[in-house]
């Protein structure tokens, strides 16, 4: 798996000593202007979402990982007080991490929105989190 573009949110899931090396734009944040592999994920996912400024993605076995943008809840994740916070002071995973509240559902398909995700289980049941507004 490859990311590249915007990574002022982490949504490229580099982790810190990859970004603070990566170029700037004129605002002072980080970009990645060549495709980059993520290295955690290796030949494991099989699907991929992107939002505003997060990213999810589902590995062979159904498992969810997200990573970027948090300040609404879009990355599923069980919380959020030791995330580091981007230059305007909003949290933000850097790195690929596995949603455990999904752990026990097959995850087959995922969407992102603007601060949003959903996702569908094997079994049929739809979940969804993040901003509602």
């Amino acid at each position: 798996m490859y990311t590249w573009g915007s990574g002022e949110m982490g949504q490229l899931g580099y982790n810190i000593k990859i970004i603070t090396k990566m170029p700037k734009d004129r605002e002072g944040y980080p970009y990645q202007p060549q495709p980059y592999k993520i290295e955690s994920l290796k030949d494991r996912i099989f699907q991929i979402s992107g939002g505003d400024g997060h990213t999810v993605a589902i590995d062979i076995k159904g498992k969810v990982y997200s990573w970027g943008a948090s300040a609404c809840g879009q990355l599923g994740l069980s919380s959020m007080k030791d995330l580091p916070t981007d230059i305007e002071g909003y949290p933000y995973q850097p790195t690929p991490r596995i949603v455990e509240l999904l752990s026990e559902a097959k995850i087959v398909q995922i969407s992102c929105g603007d601060a949003h995700t959903v996702a569908l289980s094997s079994d049929g049941k739809l979940y969804s989190w993040g901003g509602g507004g």
